[in-house]
């Protein structure tokens, strides 16, 4: 699941990071761009639920943290997203 995820979302070039989150990082800052199709971050928020509850439970917080942003979210969330991948 979590390499189709990957592939889904043209994500599979990422680099391993060594947290789900990055503490210096503002993830609710205004000057980020706003994504115009939020549709595909609900999806890669989906697939993370999912994942989260099934198999990594230590994704959780920061995903249930970026599932906040999932109406207007910006591209630091997108940043989010792709780091929790």
């Amino acid at each position: 699941m979590i390499m189709n995820a990957l592939e889904r979302f043209n994500l599979s070039h990422v680099k391993v990071a060594p947290t789900p989150m990055d503490s210096n990082t503002k993830y609710d800052s205004e000057d980020s761009a706003i994504i115009t199709d939020p549709r595909i971050m609900r999806e890669a928020l989906g697939a993370l639920l999912w994942i989260a509850n099934s198999t990594r439970l230590d994704i959780s917080f920061a995903v249930h943290f970026a599932s906040r942003h999932r109406e207007k979210p910006r591209q630091c969330h997108w940043e989010l997203v792709k780091r929790i991948f």
